[in-house]
């Protein structure tokens, strides 16, 4: 049994920007000399929790993008620039050029609202977050 499997997700406190902050310190430690089996181990680990948070970047995106049209739609602003500049929002929280907001931001929601096993996937670390835009990008014509 893997360690994803031995921590029940239920039984988690509900998170915030803080601890996934103490989550990156405390992974600054890693990298030292262990055993090699161990070494493997960690690495594995790591791309789980890397694919882990893309799912959580990815729901948090696409209910911020929620939000904020149901805000604006109650605001009365026009259909068309309902959302407008949350994608740059996006992209600058990630670090990226604003125009890869647009992409996280569509990645976020076809996750959320047409690939919800893929997502799912995603969360528990059996596939990356490279195969996953790959399959949102291939299923948009379908």
């Amino acid at each position: 049994m893997d360690l994803m499997e031995r921590v029940p997700v239920a039984t988690q406190p509900p998170l915030d920007a803080t601890d996934v902050v103490s989550w990156c310190q405390a992974l600054r430690a890693l990298g030292g000399p262990v055993p090699e089996d161990e070494a493997i181990e960690q690495v594995a680990a790591l791309e789980r929790l890397k694919s882990a948070a893309a799912a959580a970047q990815a729901r948090v995106s696409a209910t911020l993008w929620q939000a904020r049209v149901a805000r604006e739609t109650d605001a009365g602003v026009p259909a068309d620039q309902r959302g407008r500049g949350l994608a740059d929002e996006i992209a600058l929280a990630r670090g990226e050029h604003p125009s890869r907001g647009s992409r996280h931001l569509g990645l976020a929601r076809a996750l959320v609202e047409e690939l919800p096993c893929t997502l799912d996937h995603l969360a528990t670390g059996t596939t990356s977050e490279w195969a996953a835009t790959v399959m949102a990008r291939e299923t948009a014509v379908l």
